[in-house]
């Protein structure tokens, strides 16, 4: 039981906080691309450039906004309105992009997953479709396989999840090298005292392959 416990807790836990990215130069706005930034130069070591990078869930872009110069494979479903386009772009399943992708390449290879939450996203973006567009599909085995196939294809995998689901997060952890929540601002109620801020946060999870 023990080692079980331990197995679960054997990674590296870091907390980032919104507030303290937003006082650098240049992030008050989109403080969560210049830290995605700095993560991935830290993970490879300052190096990121000799990687390239597949976003199966690219959105608009804007992890790398910060960033733009990074060779990335943009992967979605829909093509958005981007705020930085990808080098390249497949309209596509995930799961499908990931189960073509060849081995060859695989040491120098990123994936990203940054899928639908199973929460209410807090974000006060216009574009809620973006947010909620094909959530019904990212179920936790579907979730589980785009993960599975991209451990198989890629050095590294960076999956940014929010999950209510307690078994799903403890498998998560388990595979999990690395964890870091960034936490952000939801709202504030005001109060006799002051401003009573309440704190939201997403998991990070960094898996190897």
């Amino acid at each position: 039981m023990i080692s079980e416990v331990m197995d679960v807790f054997n990674f590296i836990f870091m907390v980032e906080d919104q507030r303290d990215w937003q006082r650098r130069p240049g992030c008050v706005k989109n403080s969560f691309s210049c830290f995605f930034c700095h993560l991935l130069n830290v993970l490879v070591n300052n190096s990121i450039n000799d990687y390239e990078i597949h976003d199966v869930t690219y959105g608009l872009g804007s992890f790398y906004e910060k960033c733009p110069k990074l060779n990335v494979n943009g992967v979605d479903i829909v093509k958005w309105d981007w705020l930085m386009p990808p080098r390249r772009f497949t309209q596509g399943d995930a799961l499908q992009y990931l189960t073509q992708l060849p081995q060859d390449g695989k040491e120098r290879r990123i994936i990203v997953i940054d899928p639908p939450y199973p929460t209410h996203p807090s974000s006060k973006t216009k574009n809620k479709d973006i947010l909620y567009f094909n959530a019904k599909q990212w179920t936790r085995n579907y979730l589980l396989s785009v993960i599975n196939q991209a451990k198989s294809k890629a050095s590294m995998t960076i999956l940014k999840y929010m999950t209510t689901d307690k078994d799903l997060e403890t498998e998560l952890l388990q595979m999990s090298r690395h964890v870091v929540y960034w936490r952000f601002i939801r709202y504030a109620i005001p109060a006799h005292d002051g401003n009573k801020v309440i704190r939201n946060a997403t998991q990070i999870y960094i898996i190897h392959g």
